[in-house]
């Protein structure tokens, strides 16, 4: 019996953002920073553009639903990209919460943090740590799989678009349908990390969603 499955997912990152321009120093310095407001650059715009008009080129993409992250990037990438269609906002798809690490460089959080936790992050790695006030990628894995639970019944045989990040975007090619341990999926973040704007496609072969377009970005 096969498992219940969207007949194509296409999942989108969004356009180049203020958060992209800001390294962990910027962050640290803004008391107003945000990485849920950050908005598109005009770059981000101009790549969400370009990405909207190859989507009304391609003769054949025509999706069933919409989903996107609730935060500003992503959805003002899917307003340019799919005007005048309202996504459905699914929290799960948010981006990897990084809590402290958002706002402090790692010399201020060695200053912060006890020895022995510093020590833990260093033991358990990227991909499990879990800072103050954040989330590790484990639980971002969690989440996701939990959405496609949603999609598989919402979804089934239907083609569906979910504009999201980075590092969710990572998550999906990795341990998801990728089957990649989390030290694999680092290192492919690390190497090949999915670009702004881009699109990767699945198309469901004999029940199993199989990776026909990865990281492309229409704007280059």
């Amino acid at each position: 019996m096969l498992v219940p499955t969207p007949r194509s997912l296409m999942l989108i990152r969004h356009g180049h953002a203020e958060n992209n321009d800001k390294s962990r120093e910027d962050r640290a310095k803004d008391s107003h920073y945000s990485t849920y407001n950050c908005k598109l650059t005009p770059e981000g715009r101009r790549q969400a553009a370009i990405l909207g008009k190859w989507l009304a080129s391609k003769e054949g993409y025509y999706f069933d639903r919409y989903f996107s992250s609730p935060y500003v990037r992503p959805l003002e990438t899917f307003e340019i990209a799919f005007p005048g269609i309202k996504p459905t906002i699914d929290a799960r798809l948010m981006e990897l919460r990084r809590g402290m690490e958002d706002i402090l460089t790692d010399k201020q959080m060695r200053n912060r943090l006890h020895l022995k936790e510093w020590k833990r992050r260093e033991a358990e790695g990227p991909y499990h740590f879990k800072p103050l006030n954040g989330e590790s990628w484990d639980d971002v894995e969690i989440r996701l799989r939990s959405f496609y639970q949603t999609l598989q019944l919402e979804c089934h045989d239907k083609d569906v678009v979910v504009t999201g990040h980075g590092k969710t975007t990572a998550i999906w090619e990795g341990p998801i349908f990728g089957n990649l341990s989390p030290e694999e999926t680092i290192e492919k973040y690390k190497t090949d990390p999915p670009k702004n704007a881009s699109v990767t496609i699945y198309e469901c072969k004999n029940g199993i969603l199989v990776p026909t377009l990865v990281n492309f970005a229409p704007w280059e």
